[in-house]
């Protein structure tokens, strides 16, 4: 990600901001969820800075083969971030249908748009493969599947709530039908303003690494709108924020498409800043050398901190799951157990227990939900050569007590 988005920098910079972007990146890269979580937005950056640093250089200096790299972006886009990376790309598909330059002539425009169908017709069959196989239809992702299964909260915030799922236990009921409607109302209605500015603010603040440089790109978006050659990467950035008003619920790394277009933002607005000459005065270009560093030299100390100090980092409480296990098979190798979880208080819904493997029946300890004595016994004789656990994480998450 963080190479790839030094390259879509290059496409829009001079080469030094570009590289000095480039190591601004590196604490998105290494140190954040994004690049160390199943739900991160890595792999979905990666896809818009390759479209963002295709288009620059098909644009600019005409190089057409970079249209590989687009259609590769989107390709990607496609399958991570479906509905932000279709928005995330609406400027630019503009760019190239309406606002082709005409001195780069018909012929160039049909050829860019071929090597991007060369590579996007391959992907999207490959694509739908893998829906058929999965859920049955070559144009039902496996997410909306899920969805027509168990969620009853649409996508948008204008669409009406789906009939009531019949869930099975608590932690689901808990979070279809109590959790997530409650978000569904607050997004149909005037609070959802400060919310979505609320996670544009955090989402800032994750990519930037502090909100200050958020503020920068604010206090200069005079300045930015004027500069012509990078006024697609705003257009970008604005349908990000514009798309992200219909949805129920955002989090930081659904922008994950528009970040290379937000670092080109910011390195622009630093560059505002060096040329900053209040009275007179260099003040900008003092503030544009410290203000990096001080960036730098906070997060870099607050992680030294935190190490000299062996602060444990904070974990949820199923953490505890694999603890858990692997005690059960260390103290007796060679036996086969099921866990019965049971919830007692109010759970996280976002803290879940149970679950396994695909091929359950091999597993050495398989989780499965309290659901009374009479499914239970359905469960136990079906494991009849397993013992049967009881845990309540709610009360002691390491505590295990035979199942009676």
């Amino acid at each position: 990600m963080a190479a790839a988005l030094t390259w879509a920098l290059q496409g829009w910079l001079p080469p030094a901001w570009a590289l000095f972007g480039g190591v601004l990146t590196l604490p998105l890269a290494i140190v954040s969820y994004w690049m160390n979580g199943y739900w991160g937005g890595a792999v979905a950056a990666l896809g818009g800075a390759l479209v963002l640093g295709g288009y620059a250089r098909i644009l600019r200096r005409q190089q057409l083969w970079y249209s590989l790299a687009v259609g590769a972006g989107i390709a990607i886009l496609a399958n991570t971030r479906p509905y932000k990376g279709l928005v995330f790309c609406i400027p630019l598909a503009n760019g190239l249908f309406l606002f082709w330059p005409a001195s780069h002539g018909v012929r160039a425009r049909t050829l860019a748009l071929a090597l991007v169908a060369a590579v996007l017709i391959p992907a999207f069959v490959i694509t739908g493969y893998y829906n058929q196989a999965v859920t049955g239809s070559a144009f039902q992702l496996p997410f909306t599947e899920y969805a027509r299964q168990y969620a009853r909260i649409p996508i948008f915030n204008f669409q009406s709530l789906q009939p009531a799922k019949e869930d099975r236990t608590s932690v689901m009921i808990d979070l279809h039908q109590h959790w997530e409607v409650k978000q569904w109302e607050a997004a149909r209605t005037l609070e959802l303003i400060p919310l979505r500015l609320k996670d544009w603010k955090e989402t800032g603040s994750t990519i930037f690494g502090s909100p200050v440089t958020g503020l920068l790109v604010l206090g200069f978006l005079g300045h930015l709108w004027r500069d012509r050659r990078i006024r697609m990467a705003l257009w970008c950035v604005a349908a990000t924020l514009a798309g992200s008003l219909i949805e129920v619920r955002y989090y930081q790394n659904y922008a994950a498409p528009a970040v290379a277009a937000l670092f080109i933002l910011l390195i622009q607005a630093l560059r505002h800043l060096r040329q900053w000459k209040p009275g007179g005065r260099p003040a900008g270009r003092f503030l544009s050398r410290v203000l990096p560093l001080l960036l730098a030299g906070a997060a870099l100390g607050a992680q030294g901190y935190a190490l000299l100090r062996q602060e444990p980092v904070p974990q949820p409480v199923n953490a505890y799951r694999d603890t858990v296990s692997g005690k059960l098979l260390d103290d007796d190798p060679g036996s086969r157990h099921v866990i019965l979880v049971r919830y007692t208080g109010h759970q996280s819904p976002h803290e879940e227990w149970v679950y396994n493997g695909a091929d359950i029946d091999a597993q050495d300890v398989i989780w499965a939900h309290d659901l009374g004595s009479s499914e239970n016994e359905k469960l136990i004789g079906y494991y009849k050569d397993r013992k049967v656990w009881l845990l309540q994480p709610d009360i002691d998450p390491t505590g295990l007590t035979p199942y009676r």
